[in-house]
């Protein structure tokens, strides 16, 4: 296997519950030193990528590319569960 000197990488924050599921929203950093352009796709179509972002909530399939303008391409694809919504209790 050939490890890349330069990967493209994405970083999650958030506040992590059970099982890899977020409690509230992450904040999404993508990091490619050898890119000259960047996207991603939350299933929306493909977006620029500029700045860090923030995925609000339920279960989304992140891919992000990337493009060192001579024709080499990366991509990655991350998977984000949220769910913010505490569970409740009754009891009779």
């Amino acid at each position: 296997m050939r490890v890349l000197p330069n990967p493209l990488e994405i970083y999650l924050s958030g506040n992590q519950g059970n099982n890899g599921w977020y409690t509230g929203p992450v904040t999404v950093t993508v990091s490619d030193k050898d890119a000259e352009s960047i996207w991603y796709d939350l299933g929306e179509g493909k977006k620029e990528y500029t700045k860090p972002f923030q995925v609000q909530h339920g279960e989304t399939e992140l891919v992000v590319s990337s493009d060192d303008g001579y024709g080499y391409k990366k991509e990655e694809i991350c998977y984000i569960s949220i769910d913010a919504v505490a569970p409740s209790i009754k009891v009779s």
